[in-house]
């Protein structure tokens, strides 16, 4: 039993129909997942922004900043599943730059848009050009898990369409991944970053 054949036993699964919410092929458990990672999300900025000092330094606000910290990783491995399920069942549309290709495309680069829009210092882009600090510009340029969710699906709907067969695709994110492991710590320490 290969990995890659676990994984198409394991993908067929979710086509059973008590995963499905009806004849749209909706999973209803990954809208209820999603829905759930967007509450966990509201409630820890809430708490964490409406919580007094005195009750922040408290162990069970600490237990609280715990599972807030699960959301950024809880919406990464809910686009991940869910490009994995649109991937698999559509698969004859999205090997070359279709149309459907490019829809998904824009997604990424809408969330990637989005992501920065959210860190405007103003609601107004003439006021932001015209005013922004240098603090706010560098508040602006942080690259969050909403842009990180967007690079991602570009940077796998383009391999995807490069690599063309299943096994090429997979193999090529399994490297990728590994290199991005192994890099990451020497980038992070290079005098660039610092």
């Amino acid at each position: 039993n290969s990995p890659l054949h676990i994984y198409y036993q394991l993908s067929h699964i979710t086509y059973h129909p008590c995963f499905l919410l009806d004849s749209s092929h909706r999973y209803s458990f990954l809208d209820l997942y999603r829905g759930l990672i967007v509450v966990f999300m509201l409630e820890g900025h809430l708490v964490r922004e409406l919580l007094g000092a005195s009750w922040q330094s408290l162990p069970g606000f600490q237990v609280h900043e715990i599972f807030h910290g699960l959301t950024a990783p809880g919406f990464l491995f809910g686009a991940g599943f869910t490009f994995a399920i649109a991937t698999q069942r559509k698969a004859h549309l999205l090997r070359g730059f279709s149309r459907p290709v490019l829809r998904r495309i824009w997604r990424g680069v809408s969330l990637i848009l989005i992501g920065y829009a959210l860190h405007l210092p103003y609601l107004s882009l003439t006021k932001t050009l015209e005013t922004a600090t240098p603090a706010e510009w560098e508040s602006f340029l942080l690259f969050d898990v909403l842009q990180l969710i967007g690079l991602c699906v570009v940077a796998l709907r383009l391999l995807y369409v490069f690599f063309r067969k299943e096994s090429a695709f997979l193999a090529a994110t399994a490297v990728a991944g590994f290199l991005l492991v192994l890099g990451t710590p020497l980038v992070w320490d290079s005098a660039a970053v610092r």
